[in-house]
């Protein structure tokens, strides 16, 4: 279900790119460089829209409703994160220490922990 969604999603959102970028630009909506609306396009009348208007915005609903369609099953997915919704005798997970491990007794003297510097050549058998 959610792969499916996903490809819907995704064909609605290159097909949004698409007719966003065949539309005809209007330079005049932006009002020159300040990026308000100008007193001209105050008293123009709206144009009527056109079919990519319409494309366009048939198309954003649908992505929007893919979307959250999206995260709906997403969240009905996921498992409890959280460590509060974990039984307590739950150890699956968890790693453990292995056998080979070696950890020093608190008793033992911490001198023979100490780093070993001569160099550990491997012996060469002699021919």
């Amino acid at each position: 279900m959610l792969s499916v969604v996903l490809v819907i999603h995704l064909l609605i959102a290159l097909s949004l790119i698409g007719v966003v970028l065949l539309q005809k630009t209007d330079s005049s909506a932006m009002g020159g460089m300040g990026g308000g609306v100008s007193v001209n396009n105050l008293m123009r009348p709206r144009s009527r829209p056109n079919p990519l208007t319409r494309a366009t915005t048939f198309l954003g609903m649908a992505f929007f409703a893919t979307s959250l369609g999206l995260a709906v099953i997403a969240k009905q997915q996921t498992a409890p994160t959280s460590i509060l919704d974990m039984p307590i005798g739950n150890s699956e997970g968890v790693p453990s220490v292995s056998e080979s491990v070696q950890v020093p007794d608190a008793a033992e003297p911490a001198s023979n922990l100490a780093p070993n510097f001569e160099p550990q050549v491997p012996a060469v058998p002699n021919e």
